[in-house]
């Protein structure tokens, strides 16, 4: 089957209009747009600072910075990625649901760090 075997009309794009109360429910359900309950949750959990650490905690997990290459280990390298994906999903899901939180996620895990650093005896002074 080719392209010229669907009628001409089958392959125009639908026009979408955002006033369309009915198009932009179905637009979010292809997307996976979360509900309003669960980002109203998520949303209260990073006005928290426990909720705030929680987020950071799963972003640290994966690495999201660091490298997956794992040599000749294929499966090592796959679960890496793995735990990637879940750290990036924890951050686009504060880009979406409260942005302006991201920054003070971030701030407030390096301030742990430097914590725990002084804690156990090291010098976090030239930082």
């Amino acid at each position: 089957m080719t392209v010229r075997d669907f009628p001409a009309d089958a392959l125009k794009m639908p026009v979408y209009d955002p006033n369309d109360p009915e198009m932009v429910a179905k637009a979010q359900e292809a997307s996976g747009y979360r509900s309003n309950e669960e980002a109203e949750f998520v949303r209260r959990l990073l006005l928290t600072y426990e909720g705030r650490a929680f987020f950071s905690m799963i972003m640290k997990t994966a690495n999201l910075d660091g490298s997956s290459f794992a040599g000749e280990m294929p499966l090592t390298m796959s679960h890496l990625e793995g735990q990637k994906e879940v750290g990036r999903w924890a951050r686009n899901f504060i880009f979406t649901v409260a942005p302006e939180q991201y920054n003070l996620v971030k701030l407030e895990a390096i301030q742990r760090e430097q914590q725990y650093a002084r804690q156990a005896g090291f010098d976090t002074e030239n930082d």
